[in-house]
């Protein structure tokens, strides 16, 4: 090993691919369930950590022979709790990195075949969620939208104890709801006539319009 390998700077990255089961979550009832699960598997997955997830991802791609079939989309990595010396705190462990690296002012993750990358750490005594994507997978403000009810979500959780004992934690923005509603008002006043009636109707109101259209030609009311 290269005597100086302790100055070296970069990222050395180490996957692990956890699996979310979607039912299993969505039967465990509250959200602290949820996240209880989701730890419970994550440490059950990190006993197989020598067999990283590029590994597994290999293997994938071997079994389906087709790499886009082992595709992992979205990448989560946590820089919190990063501070190992208690003597230091979360303010000061962050000053000492920006002291040592400079402020940042731009930050982007590009990965192949990563859809979405997901990070969260400390800055300042602040938590910062940051989101990378590919701009081209999704529609216009989705991911912002997503991002911001997210965020929602985090600090309800901070805010509010009971918002760990609820099922639903992330709703839709009021705007997505209000346009779901009122594109499902599907109630309308139905007339009790018959079809022949209908027809009537139609040939005094649009006496003009095409009633049956074929390769044939057209037929008007």
């Amino acid at each position: 090993m290269h005597q100086q390998v302790n100055a070296v700077i970069g990222d050395f990255t180490s996957l692990e691919l956890l699996e979310v089961n979607f039912s299993e979550l969505n039967q465990s009832g509250s959200t602290v369930n949820r996240v209880k699960l989701l730890q419970s598997k994550l440490f059950e997955d990190l006993d197989h950590r020598l067999f990283t997830g590029v590994a597994v991802q290999r293997e994938l791609a071997k079994l389906y022979q087709q790499p886009m079939q082992s595709t992992m989309s979205v990448v989560f990595t946590s820089g919190l709790g990063m501070n190992f010396d208690t003597s230091v705190s979360a303010d000061s462990f962050s000053n000492q990195q920006e002291q040592l690296f400079g402020e940042p002012f731009f930050s982007m993750m590009q990965t192949p075949q990563v859809w979405l990358d997901y990070r969260a750490y400390e800055r300042g005594g602040d938590l910062v969620i940051e989101w990378d994507y590919v701009e081209g997978l999704f529609p216009d403000g989705l991911i912002e939208l997503m991002h911001s009810s997210y965020c929602e979500a985090v600090e309800r959780l901070g805010r509010e104890e009971i918002a760990w004992e609820g099922e639903e934690l992330v709703c839709l923005p009021s705007d997505q709801a209000e346009e779901r509603e009122d594109y499902n008002k599907t109630d309308w006043a139905v007339g009790l006539g018959l079809l022949p009636s209908l027809l009537e109707a139609q040939v005094e109101r649009q006496p003009d319009s095409v009633a049956v259209r074929s390769g044939r030609g057209e037929i008007s009311y």
